[in-house]
């Protein structure tokens, strides 16, 4: 599965970008740890709902992963957009 080898990376590269925006203050470098940290959430949403579709019975599982995805996006949608005004 590539997206858990996606998650892996970016977990490590974002905890690495995390430390240094903390010291210097360079917002630039905040906002692309924010954005890995979305990507490693969004990787880890697709994997887990990867495994779990793997048990019988759980037909919902990837449907209900799609879902979490979705309101993961609205939610970062809003924000943007209230950011704006």
């Amino acid at each position: 599965m590539p997206e858990a080898t996606s998650a892996n990376v970016v977990l490590h590269v974002s905890i690495g970008r995390g430390e240094y925006p903390h010291v210097d203050g360079d917002l630039a470098l905040r906002a692309d740890a924010a954005e890995s940290l979305a990507c490693l959430y969004l990787s880890v949403t697709v994997v887990v709902g990867q495994l779990a579709a793997l048990v019988p019975g759980a037909w919902w599982a990837d449907p209900a992963a799609s879902l979490a995805i979705v309101w993961f996006l609205l939610r970062e949608a809003r924000e943007a957009w209230e950011a704006k005004d």
